[in-house]
């Protein structure tokens, strides 16, 4: 399978190997995978050789304690000379309550990225993807989880007790798709290092202005399209066709769901834009109506 790191592979530099100085901790499907992509074509920074799938280290450590041997085996992960940085990733890691303090001991020093969507429509993305891969049209799809993974406030909460919030920058995944130099730039300059107009390759394709099928292509990608994508659809478009049904994907919730996330959403949100004063609800048309009880 094709990924962000098999595109471009650069010589590993050698060098003694420690903490990464930046982990991406979620949230999942908002965009994490693409903005570490466009991070990691930075001339001085290295993304761990994971086939751009997210290293998950700090999953397993529900179920065991993280050993001094673990630390270490992290640690080589990133092996790097000085003056080159390393940025690390993974989906899950703001959601899991057990990552923080994991976090915080095995990279005291690293800043934190979280890349957040808006709630309601993170839920429906997520609802037809898994809709999409169902093998059986008749099972449940059960979401819970991913309602509980859109309590962004209680999450950043438990991440700012044992992280700096000053080594922490949020952004918004609409913002990254309007206007995605700028919050690159942004996010580089977060990182502590100079703004000196260096553009990843796939913005600059897309900056062209190329309009060949190709150009269309390398366009999507730099907005956020997965790499697989070809090849879910293909076992997508088999599945239907072996059901022999048309898969109807809701692009809104009807009013019972809608009712049911904003009762636990509406509160998350407003606490979010307590923790995170910059937060933009213009940019997350399902809570618009929270915008006008700011202050």
């Amino acid at each position: 399978m094709a990924s962000w790191r098999s595109r471009r592979r650069r010589p590993r530099p050698a060098g003694p190997g420690r903490a990464p100085d930046l982990i991406a901790v979620g949230a999942q499907a908002c965009g994490v995978p693409w903005w570490i992509g466009l991070i990691a074509e930075h001339p001085r920074i290295l993304a761990p050789d994971d086939g751009g799938e997210g290293a998950g280290f700090f999953d397993a450590f529900s179920q065991r304690e993280m050993t001094d041997a673990d630390v270490a085996a992290y640690h080589a992960r990133f092996a790097r000379p000085d003056g080159w940085l390393a940025a690390d990733w993974g989906t899950r890691y703001l959601a899991d309550a057990w990552t923080a303090p994991l976090i915080a001991r095995a990279a005291p020093d690293a800043k934190l990225l979280v890349l957040l969507r808006d709630p309601v429509e993170r839920y429906l993305a997520i609802l037809r993807q898994r809709l999409r891969e169902a093998v059986d049209p008749d099972e449940p799809i059960l979401m819970t989880d991913m309602i509980n993974w859109g309590r962004y406030a209680t999450q950043l909460r438990a991440l700012r007790a044992f992280v700096d919030p000053e080594r922490i920058l949020v952004l918004q995944y609409e913002r990254c798709r309007a206007d995605v130099l700028g919050e690159y730039r942004r996010t580089i300059r977060f990182l502590g290092l100079p703004d000196d107009g260096f553009v990843p390759r796939r913005l600059r394709r897309a900056a062209r202005g190329k309009t060949g099928p190709r150009a269309y292509v390398r366009a999507l990608r730099a907005a956020g399209l997965p790499e697989h994508v070809n090849r879910r659809w293909l076992r997508t478009s088999v599945r239907r066709l072996l059901r022999g049904r048309r898969l109807e994907l809701p692009r809104e919730p009807w009013p019972e769901l809608d009712a049911a996330l904003h009762a636990v959403l509406d509160p998350e949100v407003e606490a979010l834009r307590e923790l995170v004063p910059e937060l933009d609800l213009s940019l997350w048309p399902h809570f618009a109506h929270l915008d006008g009880l700011k202050g």
